[in-house]
């Protein structure tokens, strides 16, 4: 057992490390910057904000095996340059958070998650991967990028949330191939949290799409499980790596991405 705590604003020393197969606690209210925190233990933030910085990496570099535990009103910030891979459990109610800073990605994979907090995207990493957290809330920031895929070689999946909200024109859906021998593009699908929380998707001031991969075939980018309620605007284009014009159509199902071989109604060109 290692408990950090923090009531101010703190940061480890560069050359302190974190390790282990015990539990790791984050305590007190203020935030503790952790430069090399690489455990394969549980880690449970109880309070305030956890950043990880310099080579902090849970599961040290290896996918995370262990419970991730956020609790009410606590943060655990991934502010690095590192990509860390989830694939245990993630409980609470606090907020999962890609950060602003440094330019890492969070993969999220393995079994639906019983987390129940808010799921946050911002900056130049990427947040997503191939797994389910539509128990929480989820949003992409100005710059965040969001999607469902592994942003090494840059394969997809499909990636479940609850109650998408897309808070500016540079907030971004990445869409890429399933893998090298399938073109189908990746897939954000929204589902309905609770009864009294229908999924759905909030755009009010558009997003971006960006599209790294090379090949890839039409195909829906985005899913919205008791469909798409109110007219939302069309995404723009950022990356487009395809070298095919894209266009993309809202219906009652989701968003359609159309790259070759249909006539494209109600479309908008990009």
């Amino acid at each position: 057992r290692l408990e950090l705590r923090a009531d101010g604003s703190y940061s480890t020393d560069p050359t302190a490390s974190f390790t282990g197969t015990g539990t790791h606690f984050k305590t007190g209210t203020g935030e503790l910057m952790v430069y090399n925190l690489r455990p394969v233990g549980n880690v449970e933030v109880r309070g305030g904000i956890l950043n990880l910085k310099g080579t902090s990496n849970l599961g040290n570099g290896a996918p995370y095996n262990s419970t991730l535990s956020i609790s009410s009103g606590a943060i655990l910030d991934h502010g690095n340059a590192e990509t860390i891979r989830l694939n245990g459990e993630i409980a609470g109610t606090g907020i999962l958070r890609r950060s602003a800073m440094g330019n890492g990605n969070t993969l999220i994979t393995g079994n639906k998650k019983s987390f129940s907090g808010t799921v946050i995207a911002t900056g130049a990493g990427f947040l997503g991967g191939t797994s389910d957290v539509s128990n929480g809330f989820s949003i992409v920031e100005s710059g965040g990028s969001i999607g469902g895929l592994w942003a090494e070689d840059r394969s997809g999946g499909t990636f479940i949330v609850s109650n998408l909200s897309f808070k500016t024109t540079n907030s971004r859906l990445r869409v890429t191939a399933r893998s090298p021998d399938d073109n189908t593009p990746s897939l954000l699908e929204v589902r309905a949290r609770t009864t009294s929380a229908p999924g759905r998707v909030v755009a009010n001031n558009g997003f971006t799409v960006d599209v790294p991969s090379p090949k890839i075939n039409n195909g829906y980018i985005l899913k919205c499980e008791n469909g798409v309620s109110s007219r939302l605007p069309l995404p723009v284009t950022g990356v487009n790596n395809t070298g095919k014009t894209l266009y993309f159509r809202w219906d009652g199902i989701g968003l359609y991405m159309i790259t070759q071989g249909l006539i494209c109604d109600n479309c908008t060109f990009q």
